[in-house]
């Protein structure tokens, strides 16, 4: 398979990434931002009316984000985030996935 330009020249000469150009690798993943006091979810275009929402960091936030990626058929998720806000989504999303999947409330 022949390599394809990805790079668009701009007004001024310099290249730009195309990202149009760029196959999708999964796709049945979301992207998150994770934050301290909200997290901005990104599904695929399509899964969603709104593809882009914001959900707070409090557990019922988590939840509601984790029904919302189900609903999506999300199965996976890349998340990025500065400092050490990263563990504590990450557990609250476990937990809220595991106990979904038992039929039970997630507890801490």
């Amino acid at each position: 398979m022949p390599k394809q330009d990805r790079k668009k020249k701009t007004r001024r000469g310099k290249r730009s990434q195309d990202w149009e150009a760029l196959p999708p690798l999964n796709q049945n993943a979301a992207g998150i931002d994770v934050g301290n006091a909200e997290h901005y979810v990104a599904v695929p275009a399509g899964r969603d009316a709104e593809p882009v929402q914001k959900f707070g960091s409090f557990t019922a936030d988590l939840h509601r984000m984790a029904r919302w990626l189900k609903a999506c058929g999300i199965q996976t998720v890349v998340m990025q985030a500065t400092g050490g806000v990263l563990d504590s989504a990450i557990s609250d999303i476990g937990r809220a996935r595991a106990a979904g999947e038992r039929g039970q409330r997630a507890s801490h």
